[in-house]
């Protein structure tokens, strides 16, 4: 399970750096005064956006931290996979309203274990009928 963390992590660091690195070699490319017209990327990607904190909660009350967590716009990696089912739906269900209210994105990366990610993070996964599907996304944001 650690070396699927691990992995997950890799490639979302990997896609932080590609981004910068094709950033930088497009203000490379411009002219000075081009420059100064186009956004600094660094500017819309802060620093604390590029992390991703990994939480594993005991209680309901560890939902706080989850939820300031996602407020101060860094990704969440939620393990609910030694918590109980009724405890499990709750704070999803509590998450779910949070990450909804923030215009983020959420994804089921294994059983037990799901993504929340800030507006500002786009979520590519692609597994293989592991995710949400379809009919069970629509559901965490069913008003």
């Amino acid at each position: 399970m650690m070396e699927f963390i691990d992995t997950l992590l890799n490639k979302i660091d990997q896609f932080f750096s590609l981004s910068l690195q094709e950033v930088e070699r497009e203000n490379n490319s411009y002219q000075q005064d081009d420059i100064e017209r186009n956004l600094d990327f660094n500017s819309i990607v802060s620093d604390s956006e590029k992390n991703m904190t990994i939480i594993k909660p005991s209680s309901f009350e560890d939902t706080q931290q989850i939820a300031d967590e996602l407020k101060n716009k860094q990704s969440v990696l939620l393990n609910l996979s030694d918590v109980e089912h009724q405890l499990a739906t709750r704070i999803i269900d509590f998450i779910s309203g949070v990450i909804y209210a923030l215009d983020g994105n959420v994804e089921k990366v294994s059983e037990g274990i799901f993504l929340f990610a800030p507006e500002t993070v786009e979520i590519n996964y692609q597994a293989d009928n592991n995710g949400l599907s379809k009919e069970e996304k629509e559901s965490l944001y069913a008003k």
